[in-house]
């Protein structure tokens, strides 16, 4: 929205990070707590898959917070 009423890409990120960093890290880490709660199974293909998805959801929100902004910057300075 920041982007369309022609803020540049520094303000675009911000505000999008703004509006959507609380939710994302709250389903991030709710999902990978649920999973985590499947390291606690009997059955080890349940504990290791329980571990492994947890891992990658925890990856998944670093990925975002970390590697996103850059990208999102690279692409636009890419298209000027």
């Amino acid at each position: 929205m920041a982007r369309r009423e022609g803020q540049n890409a520094n303000k675009s990120v911000i505000y999008a990070f703004g509006t959507v960093r609380h939710a994302l890290f709250t389903t991030s880490a709710f999902l990978g707590m649920g999973f985590a709660t499947f390291s606690f199974a009997g059955f080890e293909g349940v504990w290791v898959t329980g571990l492994m998805v947890m891992i990658v959801v925890l990856l998944g929100i670093i990925v975002d917070f970390l590697l996103l902004p850059h990208l999102l910057f690279a692409l636009d300075k890419r298209k000027l």
